[in-house]
């Protein structure tokens, strides 16, 4: 498990320190991830995202071209199915949206920041100082939640059974954390009704003390090209 620390002082320079550690090697297949809305809860957990203060979206028509008279039922229901629509969040000190056109990754997602109470209108358009992630080659992936200040991005499918997710700083529009969270801590038995590996927690966990930095807890997925845990038992037997 590792916790970090993601703290910024006055002049908005950053720390992140690893307490502690414990290895853990996960050999596991590689499993996707369905775009996730980590925001929507019905109540506000204390080592979860802040919920936000209002959220809007907006239907832009469907994602795909209408099929044909012809088509089979499946194509005709995707169809009806598949909007593009924009997602739109408003935090106490951030507004995040989201652009989502059934592809894997969002088209885009961007965030700025806003003063106390205010409201930016929910639209596709980009003002100056709006932090903008387009998919493409340097950039790919989903909005995942927000922490005080900073903005939790993730990418849009997970390898070697974790997913990598980065934080940014909605002050600065730069990125102060990543690294790759255990996907199948959280997933394996809701999507596939099988007991996921051992682990100390189950998904990542995220508090803040008044004034101070946030922290996370988590479980970290590490590749490596042998199984540690064989490795190690070799090791010790060799001592």
């Amino acid at each position: 498990m590792i916790t970090s620390t993601v703290e910024g002082d006055a002049s908005r320079s950053y720390i992140i320190s690893m307490k502690s550690r414990l290895t853990a090697t996960l050999i596991l297949l590689a499993l996707g991830l369905v775009a996730a809305e980590a925001q929507v809860r019905s109540k506000a957990k204390p080592d979860w995202f802040d919920l936000p203060v209002d959220k809007k979206i907006l239907d832009f028509g469907p994602s795909f071209e209408k099929p044909s008279a012809s088509s089979p039922d499946w194509q005709w229901s995707a169809y009806r199915r598949a909007r593009n629509k924009l997602f739109c969040y408003w935090f106490p000190t951030v507004m995040v949206k989201q652009y989502d056109i059934n592809q894997k990754g969002a088209a885009w997602v961007s965030f700025i920041r806003i003063a106390a109470n205010a409201h930016p209108k929910c639209n596709r358009s980009h003002v100056p100082g709006e932090k903008v992630f387009k998919a493409g080659s340097d950039w790919w992936g989903y909005f995942l939640g927000v922490k005080r200040d900073f903005v939790f991005l993730t990418d849009p499918d997970g390898v070697s059974g974790g997913i990598q997710f980065h934080v940014y700083d909605s002050r600065t529009g730069q990125q102060v954390f990543e690294d790759a969270d255990c996907l199948t801590c959280m997933y394996l038995k809701k999507m596939y009704g099988k007991e996921p590996p051992p682990a100390l927690i189950n998904r990542m966990q995220i508090s803040k003390a008044p004034g101070g930095a946030v922290t996370l807890k988590y479980m970290r997925v590490e590749q490596a090209d042998c199984d540690l845990r064989a490795l190690t038992r070799l090791l010790v037997g060799t001592m």
